[in-house]
């Protein structure tokens, strides 16, 4: 799919994500089972980042994939 993406859009999407505001006090106030995949060497996110998103999600469990797919990408 990405692959099939404009150049122009990716930026687009890209320059979006950085302008929107932080959500991560909006998280505590999750409150059905979550599970959360991540990819270990993910280019737009750190592991830390996603294990403090994981922490602030009330019984959250968080996958860590070492390597293999990109789940916003490939799924």
């Amino acid at each position: 799919m990405i692959l099939n993406t404009p150049a122009t859009t990716i930026a687009a999407a890209q320059l979006g994500m950085a302008e929107r505001p932080d959500m991560g006090a909006w998280l505590k106030s999750i409150h059905v089972p979550t599970l959360m995949i991540f990819r270990e060497h993910d280019a737009l996110t750190t592991v830390e980042t996603m294990q403090a998103d994981a922490q602030r999600i009330p019984g959250a469990r968080l996958v860590i994939f070492s390597d293999g797919i990109s789940p916003r990408i490939d799924l």
